[in-house]
């Protein structure tokens, strides 16, 4: 499980990443440790893990977590870099570089507000991966 996580952590910075779109806004920023004094936009990537097998299939899913993070005043930018998250992982059926195949598909959550410093917006969207039975 612990390979596995790792991997899908590396898997979707790498995709994010490689997002034109997501790029645009961020360049390079997408996180699962921020760096010291980062420059803003930015993204952060936490998963969290379920098993979810049987006795005749093993089955896991994997919730993703992004929080985008901006310093532009109104929520313009932060919703923007989360609609551009959404169009690069949402119902994307791929076999992700360094893991197995999943489904990705947004879970429903989303919110968007401003952070207690009075001058960050904060934005999270979360997917859910789910390995096919036997992956």
């Amino acid at each position: 499980m612990t390979t596995k996580f790792l991997a899908i952590t590396k898997d979707v910075i790498d995709i994010l990443k490689a997002d034109t779109s997501v790029a645009s806004y961020v360049v390079d920023r997408v996180y699962s440790d921020v760096p010291d004094n980062e420059v803003f936009p930015y993204i952060t990537v936490q998963i969290s893990f379920v098993d979810e097998s049987t006795k005749e299939a093993t089955a896991e899913r994997y919730t993703i977590q992004l929080n985008t993070y901006s310093r532009k005043p109104g929520v313009v930018e932060v919703s923007s870099i989360t609609a551009a998250i959404y169009d690069a992982l949402h119902r994307q059926e791929r076999a992700f570089v360094n893991s197995a195949p999943f489904l990705v598909q947004m879970n429903g959550v989303t919110r968007t507000v401003k952070d207690t410093d009075g001058a960050t917006w904060f934005s999270v969207i979360q997917f859910d991966a789910v390995t096919s039975p036997g992956d």
